[in-house]
This record gives C-alpha cells, structure tokens and sequence, in this order.
C-alpha cells in the first residue's frame, strides 16, 4: 500500500514542479546578441585592466633598473674610496712602524741635537 500512494503522489506534484521549471527556463533566456555584446565588452574590460596592469609594471621596472643602476655607480665609487683610504692606512701605518722600530744595531743610531741654527747630527754615546 505505501509504495502504491509515493507514485500517485509523484503523479499529482509533476504538473506542478513542470510548470514551475518551465518557467523559469523561460525568464532566464536572454537574446543571444545581447549576450555575445555583454561577454565581449567583458573582455574589453579585461583587456584593458591587463593593460593597466603591465604600465604600472612597467614602470615600476623601469624605476627599479635605475635604482639597480645607481647603486652599482654608488658601489664602484665606494670601492674606490675603500682602496684609497686602504693605500693611505697602509703607508701610515708602515711610517708610524718605521718610527718605533728599535734600530737593530745601537751604535749606529744617529741623535739629532739642536745647536745653533742647524741641525747638528752627532753619535750617541750611550
């Protein structure tokens, strides 16, 4: 008995469910050209964001190779500041080396004595 009432059911709810699904078939059909028009002016605008998109890049590549750019001209001339000052505290440092060294043989050490307006070398005596 109960699987005899589901289909007389069904029977009765499908005039009812048809019309509805017809209906609304019916209200979802658009004219086809008015349709082609709204996909291509959707990708237009596509088209035209992806071009947006690749100027800004673009420019924002460009200012980055010119960053590029001038920080390697800022690091070439940074080295060459780096070996000059390296050169000039190289050779003082051997002066300042030269001026502290114990002379290897003490008789032979020259001292400079102020006498009169020349200076006056003599040998030392100690």
């Amino acid at each position: 008995m109960i699987t005899s009432r589901i289909p007389a059911l069904l029977l009765a709810l499908t005039p009812f469910w048809s019309t509805a699904s017809f209906a609304t078939e019916e209200v979802q059909q658009i004219d086809p050209v008015v349709a082609i028009d709204e996909k291509i002016d959707q990708k237009k605008a596509d088209i035209d964001a992806v071009n947006q998109e690749y100027d800004s890049e673009s420019a924002n590549l460009k200012q980055l190779q010119l960053d590029a750019t001038n920080l390697t001209r800022q690091g070439a001339e940074i080295g060459r500041q780096n070996a000059t000052v390296l050169k000039r505290l190289l050779i003082s440092s051997f002066l300042v080396f030269l001026m502290i060294q114990k002379p290897i043989y003490p008789a032979f050490k020259m001292n400079i004595v102020h006498r009169g307006s020349p200076l006056k070398r003599t040998k030392r005596t100690s």
